[in-house]
């Protein structure tokens, strides 16, 4: 598990309310990016920084280092937006190094080098698993985590001699 809490964000008005809680342009995130953010109070000051991810038009998640879920339902006032704590149901491991996208590239069909830094896929395991389902984030040259995947289920492909 991941010691930052997630936010899933949906709904008509959900890019409405991120730009105004982050400090970056929601509308210039495209579908499969990520954005490193800070959000801030009406006055301009930090309350915690995090990654935004926009996983469809109007779906998004939101990780943040503190608990914000009562902030940002009273954000969300007025607007046709829902704020979900997915915190436990999500679950992140970090693949890092030289080597870590040819590791993880054995555990699933999807094209990892095709994944630009600061972006996200989903894809099954493999084309035949009926598994649950990873998101990729290729955070930097040499890191690759994905998420939401059960840990315990690939174990024997960590371990090889």
């Amino acid at each position: 598990m991941s010691p930052l809490f997630k936010y899933r964000i949906r709904g008509p008005d959900a890019e409405r309310f991120l730009d105004r809680l982050i400090t970056r342009n929601v509308a210039r995130c495209a579908v499969g990016q990520v954005l490193y953010t800070p959000w801030c109070d009406g006055e301009g000051k930090v309350i915690d920084d995090g990654t935004l991810a926009r996983l469809a038009e109007n779906d998004f998640r939101l990780t943040a280092a503190d608990p914000s879920l009562l902030w940002f339902h009273d954000n969300a006032a007025g607007m046709d937006v829902s704020v979900e704590d997915v915190t436990d149901t999500v679950a992140a491991l970090a693949l890092q190094g030289p080597t870590s996208r040819r590791i993880l590239q054995e555990l699933t069909s999807a094209d990892l080098e095709a994944l630009r830094f600061f972006r996200v896929m989903r894809r099954s395991r493999n084309r035949s698993a009926s598994g649950p389902r990873m998101r990729y984030l290729n955070s930097g040259e040499t890191s690759i985590s994905p998420a939401a995947l059960r840990i315990a289920q690939y174990s024997r492909s960590w371990y090889r001699s």
